[in-house]
């Protein structure tokens, strides 16, 4: 497993690693796997001020660790289309669409019929990118992409348990990522506050 993509604070303080398997440690998680040698072409370099992770020498330039790092803000204005994505954005967007079942292709590709600006063809320009990224964080469609994750991880999970019914797990793979499938998977805080509170809450307004 290698580190494809970092983010970082303003002050170039490294915050999140994802790796190539699409899989997100936070720093303490990414020293713990480090140290258990899960992670190729890094090593851990102590200090006074804390641990950092640094590549190994022969890293190619493309796969250093400097420039696999991104800023919160940057990202950010890439999303809004102000900036240009980086290398390491570019490969961790082919590897996330390379993941995606045809629930949430569904999700990104079938505009809501009542916008008439939806959806653009042929190449997309700044402007249509920012239009992009104002729709999708409106909670009328974003939550279309929240289900279609929902369907996603079911689906992920189905040759070894099914979750339809398991709003735990479902909430802890909602906040933890798609995790690894396994027969018997357990459920973390959030998880269990979701199925207590939530799911009963929803249940209300929809039943």
């Amino acid at each position: 497993m290698k580190i494809s993509l970092v983010i970082t604070n303003t002050k170039r303080k490294s915050i999140a690693f994802i790796a190539d398997t699409l899989e997100i440690f936070s720093l303490e998680e990414a020293v713990r796997s480090i140290k258990n040698k899960f992670f190729e072409n890094v090593y851990l370099v102590s200090s006074t001020a804390g641990t950092y992770i640094r590549s190994s020498p022969d890293t190619k330039k493309n796969n250093n660790i400097d420039t696999l790092s991104i800023t919160g803000p940057q990202l950010i204005a890439i999303a809004q289309g102000i900036i240009m994505p980086t290398l390491a954005i570019q490969t961790y967007v082919v590897r996330y669409l390379a993941s995606i079942d045809q629930y949430i292709l569904g999700a990104i590709l079938i505009p809501s019929p009542s916008d008439k600006k939806l959806p653009f063809s042929g190449n997309l320009t700044n402007a249509n990118r920012r239009y992009l990224y104002q729709y999708v964080i409106q909670p009328e469609h974003n939550i279309r992409f929240a289900a279609a994750f929902i369907r996603h991880v079911i689906n992920f999970w189905s040759e070894h348990i099914d979750l339809t019914n398991r709003p735990e797990i479902i909430g802890t793979l909602y906040n933890q990522g798609y995790g690894s499938p396994n027969p018997h998977p357990k459920s973390i805080e959030r998880g269990e506050q979701i199925a207590e509170e939530f799911y009963p809450l929803a249940k209300k307004w929809f039943d």
